[in-house]
């Protein structure tokens, strides 16, 4: 190794090592820590959300974003509800619309559900969406004649 090109890497070596020293001390804390800004939560009970019950006094809101094509969806579905027999007269659950674009009938059943919940038969709709989800999920073909 020639002369010069010890004296270049050890110059490349204390300059990384002298990067490395300012790094860690800007890392290290000085004082308090900074106050991270407050952020700002958006509304996730809207007025087109759908209640599938009210507790009265309650401070609590659990909100499901569902796909009703979404075998996910579906598997959760059970121990949502024991979530509600446990706490429904504590919290409040509610469900919110959130069809996936790759599920071809997820926006189509979620129009079914909506058109159900006008006529107060949301909760017997929305289980029966994941009751027959095997026939109608998961297809490339409208489910419509199923949905009505």
């Amino acid at each position: 190794m020639t002369r010069s090109t010890r004296i270049l890497l050890t110059a490349f070596a204390i300059a990384a090592l002298a990067i490395g020293v300012l790094v860690y001390q800007s890392t290290q804390e000085r004082g308090q820590p900074p106050q991270a800004e407050p952020i700002e939560a958006g509304q996730v009970v809207r007025e087109n959300s759908r209640r599938l019950n009210s507790a009265p006094g309650s401070e609590v809101t659990f909100v499901e974003f569902l796909d009703f094509e979404c075998e996910g969806c579906r598997a959760v579905c059970p121990e949502i509800e024991k979530l509600r027999s446990t706490y429904g007269d504590r919290v409040t659950f509610v469900i919110r619309y959130f069809p996936l674009a790759a599920h071809y009938n997820a926006e189509r059943a979620a129009r079914a559900v909506e058109a159900a919940a006008q006529q107060d038969q949301l909760e017997a709709m929305y289980r029966k969406m994941y009751d027959t989800q095997v026939q109608w999920g998961e297809k490339q073909t409208p489910a419509d004649d199923v949905f009505r």
